[in-house]
């Protein structure tokens, strides 16, 4: 897979009640008429918790929601956006306290083969974007 995202870390510092958008920019990708499939993760500050999903549209471009995320104020807070082939971005509203924390995106290559199966080709995580609050 020629799959390859935008690996480098960033912080972002915000002031509480902010939006904002994380960013998830595919370098390169394999050949051919490949669907990809785009996950977001999220390392919140106050635990040493793993990473969790937050959202994934896959490779049919339905959007599932994370084990952890699905209360309504959750589903309402993030939102994830093709904005052009290459880029895919995550919005987060009303940033609060407990969003604190590290956020990457995954990109999965799929390619959908004649029987009607689909196959994972690749995968990549891209860099960490750090989310902190300004502080009041």
């Amino acid at each position: 897979s020629k799959l390859k995202l935008n690996s480098r870390s960033q912080v972002q510092e915000l002031s509480i009640n902010s939006n904002t958008d994380i960013e998830c920019s595919i370098l390169s990708r394999s050949n051919g008429n490949l669907q990809l499939a785009i996950i977001w993760y999220f390392s919140p500050v106050s635990t040493n918790a793993s990473w969790l999903k937050i959202l994934e549209m896959d490779q049919t471009n339905v959007i599932k929601t994370g084990d952890e995320f699905h209360t309504p104020q959750r589903k309402q807070k993030f939102h994830t956006e093709k904005v052009s082939q290459d880029l895919f971005q995550l919005h987060i509203l009303n940033v609060e306290d407990s969003d604190r924390g590290k956020y990457h995106c995954a990109v999965e290559e799929w390619l959908l083969s004649t029987n009607g199966t689909w196959h994972k080709l690749g995968e990549k995580k891209s860099g960490l974007t750090e989310l902190k609050l300004k502080p009041t």
